[in-house]
């Protein structure tokens, strides 16, 4: 049986960004992308007995995760901001980041015109994420 990695862990966001760095459509559509990312669950208070973390920052550069940090005391140029069920939602696929963020289920701080030019991207990276073996706490 294969081993799967509860969200969010150390273990499933280093296969985050392997994930990400395996996806030839994240590779291609990642180009000229310069910022880290800070992904942060706003309700991590109700689930801090089941998960290690509220927040991590992937190091994206040009299609590629660098490297990663668990529990960002970095102030990123981009945040996005969720609960934990809306992460869920976005991660298997019931809803794209852009609808989120329309619905206000995901909550970007950051400069949008930047981040609407890579909306491929942003589909590209929920894609990796859903090749990762993942168990959910919900």
């Amino acid at each position: 049986m294969q081993e799967k990695f509860i969200f969010p862990s150390i273990e499933w966001v280093e296969e985050y960004c392997k994930s990400l760095n395996n996806s030839k459509a994240y590779n291609k559509e990642g180009q000229g992308w310069q910022d880290p990312i800070l992904f942060k669950i706003i309700d991590y208070e109700k689930f801090k007995d089941k998960i290690q973390f509220d927040s991590f920052l992937l190091y994206l550069k040009n299609g590629k995760c660098e490297k990663y940090e668990i529990k960002a005391s970095v102030d990123a140029p981009f945040k996005l901001y969720a609960t934990y069920e809306n992460w869920i939602k976005i991660m298997k696929g019931k809803v794209n980041p852009i609808q989120a963020i329309i619905r206000g289920e995901l909550k970007v701080e950051g400069n949008m015109a930047i981040l609407m030019k890579y909306t491929n991207a942003a589909v590209a990276m929920v894609n990796a994420a859903q090749n990762i073996p993942t168990d959910m706490i919900l």
